[in-house]
């Protein structure tokens, strides 16, 4: 039998990726798994204007405001899914393009 020591869910913040959250808690407290939430991010082709201006005109700060936002995001997510799983979850927010983010979240790394 395969000990499963760390189970990587993609969470797109749908109901989809919040049942498979809370699916994940739950294989991880049967067999005392790490849950890891990941969420890549998929910048846009252009940048509306306001969100711009409120980041001074600098994309980099953009990129570290909207990540701050997501990670909070997420990790709320993680408190209200996973709230009596009682195992230890580890939050990732990533840029780029979905598969090509989760692929590389998994990096080497045993993940089931």
């Amino acid at each position: 039998m395969t000990n499963i020591s760390r189970i990587l869910v993609p969470v797109d913040f749908s109901e989809t990726s919040r049942a498979a959250l809370r699916y994940a808690g739950y294989m991880a407290q049967c067999c005392g798994a790490l849950v890891e939430a990941f969420h890549v991010w998929e910048p846009p082709a252009s940048v509306p204007q306001a969100d711009l201006l409120a980041a001074g005109g600098d994309m980099d700060a953009l990129w570290t405001r909207t990540q701050m936002k997501l990670r909070h995001n997420l990790e709320a997510l993680v408190h209200e899914e996973l709230a009596v799983a009682r195992r230890p979850v580890v939050t990732c927010v990533a840029s780029g393009f979905a598969t090509e983010g989760i692929i590389e979240g998994v990096g080497g790394r045993e993940a089931e």
